[in-house]
């Protein structure tokens, strides 16, 4: 199984899918399944994750594992960073 760690950063919108943004960062548009990530965004701050919403915490990050991302999502036009791990094959 191959891996791909990464970071993407930048001012986004609710209009963004941050999806979208990992995998032009890669340069893929395979199914790579996003298998770990952390996010970091101001105290109060949410971010749809799986059509869920979540509250960014007093330490200003977010993080997930052995969880599949497949929909990633600021609700207002933010600065965010976010580091991850995909892979290309079922574990």
């Amino acid at each position: 199984m191959a891996k791909y760690i990464g970071q993407v950063q930048g001012n986004y919108s609710s209009q963004d899918d941050l999806i979208q943004v990992i995998r032009k960062q890669l340069n893929s548009n395979t199914d790579l399944k996003i298998i770990k990530i952390g996010i970091q965004m101001d105290e109060g701050e949410k971010i749809n994750i799986n059509h869920k919403e979540f509250e960014i915490g007093k330490t200003e990050i977010l993080e997930f594992e052995d969880v599949e991302i497949t929909h990633l999502q600021v609700l207002k036009k933010q600065n965010v960073i976010i580091d991850y791990v995909c892979s290309n094959e079922d574990e």
